[in-house]
């Protein structure tokens, strides 16, 4: 499970107040560390896919690209073709495990797997007409069958945002307009990812299952200005409707987070929580200017494990890093770990049955042949929109 920058130092206040009941239990039921994210700090896409390929970014050669750009026609988001090296689905496929992942960020356009793909472009594409399903999904037919679960910023209500707001009657104010909206966008998202995980755990199990979620990195960079304000005392609308939505938001998503455990038996399944880096709010430069964007990210994310995997209950351990990731996850499935892999397997998180006690096996590389991919890169149907959002949000300077 991937929540997008998820913080101890936010989270364990609203764990020992009772509001985040989910994590607690799985926090009591497994192992925690510290995740040390990219530094020099980078931008989301860029982190997941190194926990997804234990790659660090290196242009060029045997990393990747991902981030958005611009080129003479606009802005023109990367895709999964920039992407050089396999992912953990690509590898598990080859290693014959079965794999469904849901919304894993740049995950477009969706890749053969052994299993089923629900790319991050789902709720990019999510307006009501839309006809351009190209690989949003794989297989190209899932689609069909997953719409109907996707939630609409249309379909959020006032209803559904008023518990993430300080003054819920007062949500059609002028001045709310900008937060409500980008409020509505971001909940349809987080809510998209937690119905197909349900449906999928309950449909469509598989070996291995991943979910990204968004919502707590997007509503931080959103709404940190208006905490601190009112963590401040100031008094204004701004800082009564929205100080409160981060640490709301938190909680929403460990409803979220509650609603995908209900159907995991952690006697039998082990779950691994991560986020790609932690959140502190605005840093100043040397010039004393506020810097926004990455620089609002904390170099420390989360990592959790429970079920038979973990090293016990209720455990926290030295830290690891983001690009241990994928080394860790490949030792727990008895998989060799590749030589040319950036990172290595985090044992402290594991006990026995997560091969805590065994020696980690050692391949060269999964690189045997080269990914599949067209000649030229496709053209991301949604590069504008995709800048809308981060502009929306300060993520890009």
């Amino acid at each position: 499970i991937g929540i997008d920058g998820f913080d101890w130092r936010l989270t364990d206040p609203l764990v020992a107040a009772g509001r985040m009941p989910n994590l607690q239990r799985l926090e009591a039921a497994g192992t925690r560390a510290d995740l040390l994210t990219l530094v020099p700090l980078e931008k989301s896409p860029v982190i997941w896919t190194t926990i997804a390929t234990g790659r660090l970014p290196i242009e060029g050669g045997r990393g990747f690209l991902v981030s958005t750009g611009e080129d003479g026609d606009g802005p023109q988001a990367y895709t999964t073709w920039y992407r050089t090296t396999r992912a953990f689905w690509n590898i598990l496929t080859d290693r014959n495990v079965r794999v469904s992942v849901l919304g894993w960020l740049e995950s477009w356009p969706a890749e053969v797997v052994n299993g089923t793909m629900v790319t991050d472009y789902v709720k990019y594409f999510a307006v009501e007409g839309d006809n351009n399903t190209v690989s949003r999904t794989y297989p190209e037919a899932l689609y069909d069958e997953i719409r109907p679960l996707v939630v609409f910023p249309a379909d959020v209500t006032d209803a559904d945002l008023a518990p993430l707001v300080g003054e819920p009657e007062r949500m059609g104010d002028e001045r709310a307009r900008e937060g409500i909206d980008a409020l509505r966008w971001i909940r349809a998202g987080d809510l998209t990812f937690t119905k197909l995980a349900e449906h999928f755990l309950d449909e469509r199990p598989e070996d291995v299952m991943a979910v990204y979620l968004r919502g707590p990195d997007a509503v931080c960079h959103q709404f940190w200005g208006d905490r601190d304000l009112a963590a401040a005392g100031d008094d204004g609308f701004p800082s009564r409707q929205f100080g409160p939505t981060v640490d709301r938001y938190f909680e929403a998503t460990d409803a979220l987070l509650g609603r995908i455990l209900e159907r995991i038996d952690l006697a039998e399944t082990s779950v691994l929580l991560v986020s790609d880096h932690g959140f502190q709010g605005p840093r100043r430069g040397l010039d004393g200017a506020q810097r926004q964007g990455i620089y609002m990210h904390r170099e420390l994310g989360t990592i959790l494990l429970a079920g038979p995997w973990a090293a016990g209950e209720g455990l926290r351990v030295e830290g690891c890093r983001v690009q241990d990731v994928l080394p860790t996850l490949l030792h727990a499935l008895e998989l060799p770990v590749g030589r040319d892999l950036d990172g290595e397997v985090a044992t402290a998180l594991l006990g026995p049955a997560g091969g805590g006690e065994r020696a980690v096996e050692f391949i060269p590389t999964y690189e045997i042949t080269p990914l599949a991919r067209t000649a030229e890169p496709p053209e991301s149907p949604v590069s504008e929109e995709i800048q809308e959002r981060l502009d929306a949000l300060g993520y890009v300077e």
